[in-house]
């Protein structure tokens, strides 16, 4: 939930290899791990007081953990090469995802990090988000999540999604765990699109979903043994 440091490496030393990383930006328009800007985690910060980058990398999660901005993402890449990233960038209009995903890249560049892209996926919450991103170029792989958009369950809604992933090289799609089907299963086998639910901290619940037919969970706490 912090997306701090020490959770990054208490779960990868759990064996969890893909890391789905809350990203938002700061007053001065860069980005930076945190799911939202709720009062209470750093001192000073809330909503109504977003920080610049040097306010947020200087005042600890919680008082104690540490705040991980998107290039200190980028080197932990680079240090753990077995590691690849899901984003969560919480926005869908096109002024902001633009620049949003343009520091994200400038980061990139001015580290000499371009390549890990490829070990990133960009999530995207609906298909213009979609066309604005890939405008913007450098982004190899895409999943495509459904809840802000929402969806009716029909296998024919299920289907109509999987011909835009396969028709616009999407990797996967991503929704609630309780609006999968089984029947959606043999839909996605056809198309060759993976298909994701969140989330999900039940192990039981985790198994009976891969059974079903889901490539795999979301999850907070479930590690892979």
């Amino acid at each position: 939930t912090l997306n701090c440091l020490e959770s990054f490496r208490q779960q990868y030393e759990q064996g969890v290899h893909v890391f789905e990383v809350d990203l938002r930006m700061t007053r001065d328009l860069q980005v930076v791990l945190r799911h939202d800007w709720r009062a209470g985690w750093q001192t000073g910060i809330s909503e109504t007081s977003v920080p610049t980058l040097d306010e947020f990398r200087a005042r600890p999660l919680l008082g104690k953990y540490t705040p991980l901005t998107f290039r200190d993402l980028l080197l932990l890449m680079e240090e753990y090469p077995d590691i690849c990233i899901v984003t969560d960038t919480k926005f869908t209009d096109a002024e902001t995802v633009t620049v949003q995903f343009e520091a994200m890249l400038e980061d990139a560049r001015s580290l000499g990090l371009s390549y890990l892209f490829d070990r990133i996926v960009v999530q995207v919450y609906s298909q213009l988000m979609f066309r604005v991103v890939d405008s913007i170029g450098e982004f190899p792989h895409y999943v495509y999540t459904l809840y802000a958009e929402g969806f009716n369950r029909t296998e024919q809604a299920f289907a109509d999604i999987m011909t835009f992933c396969t028709e616009s090289g999407v990797m996967g799609v991503t929704m609630w765990d309780y609006w999968w089907k089984a029947e959606f299963a043999p839909i996605a086998r056809e198309s060759g699109v993976e298909v994701y639910v969140h989330t999900v901290n039940d192990v039981q619940k985790a198994a009976e979903l891969l059974v079903s037919g889901v490539s795999g969970v979301y999850t907070d706490s479930i590690v892979p043994e």
